[in-house]
């Protein structure tokens, strides 16, 4: 019996323990089709720390990501036990303008899974009136 509480109770703290962080990842990312940014393109390369947005039928707009220090990430991807850091930049230039939308103060945020981290997404968002922008999903 108390073997199997310990092993329990093993299980238990594992599984409420800190996750790994979620982090941005370099890739070619197409924005949602409900989103603001409806099917822009956003490419990312976390090493240069540059980016470059393209609206639909929009020209490309080159970005600059300055890493925000691991400290200040917010917690997301919250489950019945537990959240994961996501990896923040901040974006220049600011505002970021795409085509009739303006983004003050824009970010980027690496995305959430069902229960953690996913590798495949990010958000790029600001206050822009409402504070979300739009999701960018991975199509690598």
């Amino acid at each position: 019996m108390n073997r199997i509480v310990c092993v329990s109770l093993c299980v238990l703290a594992t599984a409420c323990g800190p996750k790994e962080p979620s982090r941005v990842a370099t890739g070619s990312y197409t924005a949602h089709a409900s989103s603001e940014l409806t099917d822009a393109k956003l490419d990312i390369d976390v090493t240069a720390k540059t980016a470059t947005l393209t609206p639909k039928n929009g020209a490309a707009i080159a970005l600059t990501l300055t890493a925000v220090p691991e400290a200040s990430w917010p917690t997301a991807c919250p489950t019945n036990t537990s959240s994961t850091v996501v990896e923040v930049y901040t974006v220049s230039p600011d505002p970021l303008t795409a085509g009739t939308m303006s983004i003050t103060a824009p970010k980027l945020k690496a995305g959430c899974g069902i229960d953690g981290a996913n590798p495949s997404q990010v958000m790029l968002e600001g206050t822009s009136g409402e504070f979300s922008v739009g999701v960018l999903v991975n199509t690598q």
